[in-house]
């Protein structure tokens, strides 16, 4: 089956300007996209890597109608931001409502899952960064005693004969939003900090040396023109600057770019099951991709149908609810089947499911729940949801009421004190009725 991808250009359209150079097909770029997907590439540079290779890259490149320049990693990744989320979802959206027409894709079984995706920028520690922590104003007289902390610094040095000393310059972030969440997390995590000590980051770090770099003049005329300030440094003496995050504007203002704000400022940090050892968690700075795949068995394939993208600490089962929802506009399937793993073991996503009269096949989240045998027994069932008989053995089901959606668990007698058990006399023995 041949398929016209053309439509995509449409689609597109409005994404780009009438200015401007030559631009690389939007069908080919999007086409590269879609492979890497089904491909299960993370990045976009182990795919531009294998799409450059002659022999590898080979089927890419006629798949895709490359013939002459190959599209690096950074063609793809401005295409993709070029047309957003939404225009991305769209076209993908479009495709499955046309594979759905030619029978290709049925929608009788679909999984969801969602795979981390690390950001290039390294994370410096703060996960409310927004762009207004890119260029924020100082505080007035931030600065006023850097001239004594130099002095006391030299000071130090001579007194412990050292060769040089640290100066820094802290102040607390100013968004009060971003104190009570930390205050918050510090709560459940049950440690005590001052309330003048959270949320404090540098602005300023100089090396006071007794032996100066080379060129440290500089660095003396920069912090000069930059603070307004007249810096006094003994004949003896240097400084080097080792960070500093403050600029000053046309204006004269002194602003600041957060130490704690990565140069990514729309990534965050997620979680997941650690490669070497499972039954730990691992952290990963950047962002969650959530995909939608239909599963065809008499086809043997598995077709991306919608994929949503994030930042690392995005609620996949919240996603999943999106995602579900923007693919019935174009392709309403009569879906048996929802397998998901235990991130998407939520209430909200159990009656959604159910309410579009399908079978959630999800794997149990535990949530820290105490799973020892003295617990389980004092709340009743077990880690899978079966009740215990009074003679502490765990029943097994039999038999779902569809119209109260309740499943009947007995005991069966299975044990040795049936005898003188008050439930012996039943035909099944101890039995009850638990709500799905």
């Amino acid at each position: 089956m041949l398929i016209d991808f053309s439509f995509i250009r449409n689609v597109v359209a409005p994404c780009y300007s009438f200015y401007g150079g030559n631009c690389y097909d939007p069908v080919t770029l999007f086409l590269l996209e879609l492979l890497k997907l089904l491909e299960g590439y993370n990045d976009y540079s182990r795919f531009e890597e294998d799409l450059k290779d002659p022999t590898k890259g080979l089927r890419y490149r006629e798949l895709t109608g490359i013939k002459d320049r190959i599209p690096d990693q950074v063609d793809m990744y401005n295409f993709r931001a070029r047309i957003g989320e939404e225009v991305f979802q769209e076209i993908m959206g479009l495709l499955v409502e046309l594979l759905k027409i030619v029978g290709i894709v049925s929608g009788q079984i679909i999984t969801t899952d969602g795979t981390l995706l690390e950001a290039f920028a390294r994370f410096r520690g703060c996960n409310y960064m927004k762009k207004c922590c890119e260029c924020m104003e100082c505080p007035n007289g931030i600065f006023g005693d850097l001239n004594e902390q130099i002095k006391i610094a030299i000071g130090q040095m001579e007194k412990e004969d050292k060769i040089s000393k640290m100066v820094t310059v802290e102040m607390q972030c100013p968004r009060l939003d971003v104190i009570e969440e930390m205050k918050k997390a510090l709560k459940r995590k049950k440690k005590k900090i001052s309330p003048d000590k959270i949320g404090v980051f540098t602005i300023l770090k100089l090396k006071v040396t007794r032996n100066p770099i080379e060129g440290w003049e500089n660095h003396l005329k920069y912090l000069i023109d930059t603070l307004g300030l007249s810096i006094d440094i003994p004949d003896s003496c240097g400084i080097e600057i080792i960070t500093c995050a403050v600029t000053c504007d046309k204006e004269g203002a002194l602003k600041y770019h957060c130490s704690k704000a990565s140069r990514d400022i729309t990534a965050r940090t997620g979680y997941r099951r650690c490669k070497d050892n499972p039954n730990k968690t691992e952290p990963v700075f950047g962002y969650k991709a959530v995909i939608m795949t239909s599963v065809e068995i008499e086809l043997e394939l598995e077709l991306p149908i919608m994929v949503g993208t994030g930042p690392g600490n995005l609620t996949e089962s919240a996603e999943f609810l999106k995602l579900h929802q923007r693919l019935k506009e174009y392709a309403p399937f009569k879906t048996k089947y929802h397998i998901m793993d235990s991130g998407y073991d939520n209430e909200d996503v159990y009656e959604y499911v159910r309410g579009e009269g399908a079978i959630p096949i999800i794997d149990y989240n535990y949530r820290r729940e105490k799973l020892t045998k003295e617990a389980l027994l004092k709340r009743g069932y077990d880690e899978l949801g079966r009740p215990y008989a009074p003679c502490k053995r765990v029943c097994k089901a039999n038999g779902y009421d569809s119209t109260r959606e309740t499943v009947k668990y007995t005991c069966l007698k299975d044990c040795k004190d049936c005898a003188s058990c008050e439930h012996a006399v039943k035909k099944y023995g101890y039995t009850t009725i638990k709500s799905i």
